[in-house]
């Protein structure tokens, strides 16, 4: 006699449901190679406070302390230059630590960055060699061309801070958050300063206040090597390139200047490669130089000759020479830069 089943028909069994695909998290930095910036940022903390302990003056435990003065300041131009890639190409996908990386950016370069961005994103990227570039080499017409060299960093300076403070105070009657980033970074910037000051001025000065003058020098005097005698209505051939490589590795490949301005939101790890397919079949040989050292030794000191990209001498008109800084859009929004090719005004 077979066993019933009280319980009737089985029921069909419910499909079980598809897992649910794993979210991938994203990742915190946008490009892995920008770990050696934020290398550098720590090394030079780490390289800073290591000296400020050890060290009264460079020279006061003999080569050591000098190595170690000496350090800081390629630090500081290193802070400089990574700056420059910072607030072209955010480092983090986050807000936040893009503004906290800034401050670090600032303790590292000794000033707020952000003003980076009207001087350089919105003036000199926008106009290159025209009234609205507060940083036109032709500011400088010393008919001995070494003072040119050695002086067009004090002619920038002495001139566009107005612009700057323009730019500011629209960028804070319009509540925007650069403004409030400016702040942040003066607080941190100034409140360290003093804090350096009174603990010991003397070391202050050898260990902050020098090295990282050495980095604003330099990072504003390359507009100087980059940029003079070239030919700001030809697409390819306005900037200069120095395409040695560990003067790249070095400063981030900061030598690889025209492609960085047709394109200035392209990362600045792939500027080389980008540059051999989009800028070297096209450009003049000669603004391509293998040693920037070469390069100043030529151009400054022997022979010493202001020459254009073409080597004619380079004659400025009175007009370039008499040419006053001209206002531009104080209100527009900061961005990023982006990947889209850009041709400033006035270049075909």
């Amino acid at each position: 006699m077979g066993v019933g089943n009280d319980a009737g028909p089985s029921r069909p069994s419910k499909p079980a449901k598809p897992a649910r695909p794993l979210k991938r998290r994203r990742p915190v930095l946008r490009h892995i190679e920008d770990t050696r910036q934020l290398g550098c940022t720590a090394l030079f903390f780490a390289v800073f406070v290591f000296a400020w302990l050890s060290f009264s003056s460079p020279l006061s435990r003999g080569l050591a302390s000098f190595i170690t003065w000496l350090s800081l300041f390629q630090l500081s131009f290193m802070g400089a230059v990574a700056t420059h890639n910072a607030i072209h190409t955010p480092v983090f996908w986050s807000r936040p630590l893009n503004n906290l990386y800034q401050i670090c950016l600032s303790l590292q370069y000794g000033f707020p960055v952000s003003v980076f961005i009207p001087g350089h994103n919105l003036s000199h990227h926008k106009y290159p060699q025209q009234a609205r570039d507060t940083m036109r080499t032709t500011k400088v017409h010393y008919r001995w061309h070494f003072l040119n060299g050695l002086l067009f960093f004090w002619h920038v300076v002495l001139t566009g801070g107005d612009d700057d403070k323009m730019y500011f105070a629209a960028q804070a009657r319009l509540n925007r958050p650069i403004a409030r980033q400016r702040r942040r970074e003066q607080v941190a910037v100034f409140g360290a300063t003093a804090v350096l000051i009174l603990l010991d001025w003397r070391r202050w000065i050898w260990f902050a206040l020098i090295p990282q003058f050495y980095a604003k020098y330099c990072i504003l005097s390359l507009n100087m090597l980059q940029h003079d005698g070239c030919d700001i209505t030809s697409k390819y051939n306005f900037a200069r390139n120095f395409t040695d490589p560990l003067l790249n590795y070095l400063a981030f490949n900061n030598g690889f200047h025209t492609i960085h301005h047709l394109y200035p939101g392209l990362h600045w790890s792939i500027l080389p490669q980008k540059h051999q397919e989009l800028i070297a079949p096209h450009i003049a040989p000669s603004l391509e130089d293998p040693s920037i050292l070469a390069y100043m030794w030529r151009t400054f000191i022997w022979p010493g000759v202001r020459l254009d990209y073409l080597g004619k001498p380079l004659i400025l008109t009175k007009e370039e020479m008499e040419m006053r800084d001209e206002p531009w859009l104080y209100k527009q929004e900061e961005t990023y830069s982006t990947n889209e090719e850009y041709l400033a005004d006035g270049m075909e």
